[in-house]
């Protein structure tokens, strides 16, 4: 874990992805020094940990408001710190237009929001921005609010697939991945994905547990309020099959999974009804087209005719003596334009995905992760348990669809929960490392979020800049 830390800050010098010379030396001090640290931990004090973790996991409520508070700690001291992402911008102007002229108005002004994204976080943005103020800091603490959720939900998951103390190290390491805090520190969508993603499988599990017609009305309720966050979301319908395939019990629970589902359909219909109504319907499928890389490996082109409202934009799209300016762009005067999309190239996505896997994801999880990783994977393939074939496929068939589809890292953080209870369930069969490897993480991730603070990315290893 330490030399991989270490050869993943020597190849960042190296490529120039930063220039920060002296952030990269300090913190290749403070890993070797952290390293030695743990290694060098007298056996003593493991104990205390040891004692001090059965101690914690006596009392459930104890566990959960525990890893609540830290979560809150970390999340709000990084909201306060740490540099804006560009979509943050877009979020924070877009709920600034939703608090002063409505929903509907919104959506016809901003091509960002009019072509991209569902009302849920938006509308959540902009009663915030009503209410408190224009500030991005508010918007940001929504986030971390999610986080807070989030974190729990990761424990009783684990808990529910295995027991309390998986739940407990896998909260603890999903919290060690430097994207989770980012993103959950951020004023953007990814986080609140990932809670309402990981509490509809909990719910899912608990649906198994003791079926009833109450969880059934909330997990439909749940994966419907997903679907108007991110339309991504859709992919928990994939780790659900999944699961039920899995596990021969949840199939006869076939009609309360079918009317939850019906649940969640009928609430995302509402939303693309109101927005049909409108005449965007047409501009968010062709953008959801022209990100999804499948079409681009099958050479296929897809060109939806384009919405009245937005006739005289695709006018100008095909006209060659008209410059077209790329959605989420300002025009000098000031608002957005959305033109006729051109389907980008393939090979843009194949880019893509190169540099989501050998830079952006290894990054986004900590480097040093990926020795445990491989273990937790080698251990619950051995198994084979329905909970362990549940937790493979749910990563296996979110990567793999991803990569095909949207291969930008931000959107494999749904996975990230399952990643942190498959090396949460290695730990079972590693007992005598588990505490050091557990310290280590902690520590490296605690030093990779101070060098993504300020970060700016300067180089890339497949894609332009």
């Amino acid at each position: 874990m330490l030399s991989l830390q270490l050869i993943w800050l020597a190849i960042i010098a190296w490529t120039g992805a930063s220039t920060n010379w002296s952030k990269l030396s300090f913190l290749a001090f403070y890993s070797i020094l952290a390293g030695a640290v743990v290694i060098f931990l007298p056996a003593a004090l493991i104990l205390k940990l040891r004692d001090f973790q059965k101690m914690v996991l006596q009392k459930e409520k104890w566990v959960i408001f525990t890893l609540c508070l830290v979560a809150l700690l970390v999340g709000a001291f990084y909201a306060t710190q740490h540099r804006q992402w560009s979509d943050e911008g877009r979020s924070f102007n877009t709920a600034k237009t939703l608090a002063a002229t409505g929903l509907e108005s919104s959506y016809l002004e901003h091509g960002w929001l009019r072509t991209k994204h569902p009302p849920l976080v938006p509308l959540t943005y902009g009663l915030t921005l009503n209410l408190l103020g224009e500030n991005l800091l508010y918007l940001r603490f929504i986030s971390v609010l999610f986080l807070v959720a989030t974190v729990p939900v990761v424990y009783l998951l684990g808990r529910e697939l295995y027991d309390r103390e998986t739940g407990y190290l896998a909260a603890i390491l999903f919290l060690s991945f430097p994207l989770v805090v980012r993103l959950g520190s951020s004023a953007m969508m990814d986080m609140q994905l990932v809670f309402f993603f990981t509490l509809s499988l909990l719910l899912g599990l608990r649906l198994l547990r003791r079926p009833s017609y109450r969880l059934v009305i909330a997990l439909g309720f749940v994966i419907g309020l997903g679907l108007l966050t991110k339309y991504i979301m859709v992919f928990v319908f994939g780790a659900l099959l999944g699961f039920a395939f899995f596990n021969p019990d949840l199939r006869k629970l076939k009609y309360h999974l079918a009317t939850a589902i019906l649940i969640s359909i009928t609430i995302l219909g509402l939303w693309l009804f109101y927005i049909y109504h409108l005449g965007i319907l047409t501009a968010q499928i062709q953008k959801i087209v022209d990100y999804t890389g499948i079409f681009h490996i099958l050479n296929v082109e897809i060109n939806l005719p384009p919405s009245p409202l937005l006739a005289d934009i695709a006018e100008q799209a095909t006209d060659s003596s008209s410059p077209l300016v790329d959605a989420g762009t300002e025009t000098p005067e000031g608002r957005e334009v959305l033109p006729r999309y051109t389907i980008p190239a393939g090979g843009r996505i194949f880019q893509l995905g190169l540099e989501t896997l050998f830079a952006r994801l290894p990054s986004a999880l900590g480097v040093h992760h990926l020795p445990l990783i491989f273990f937790g994977v080698m251990v619950l393939l051995r198994w084979r348990k329905p909970a362990d074939l549940f937790v493979l496929f749910w990563i296996g068939i979110l990567f793999f669809v991803l990569f095909l589809t949207l291969p930008d890292h931000r959107y494999f953080l749904s996975t990230f929960p399952a990643i942190a209870i498959l090396i949460a369930r290695s730990f079972t069969s590693f007992p005598e490392i588990k505490e050091r490897a557990l310290l280590l993480c902690v520590l490296f991730g605690a030093g990779n979020l101070y060098l993504f603070v300020d970060w700016v990315r300067e180089a890339t290893l497949f894609l332009p800049l």
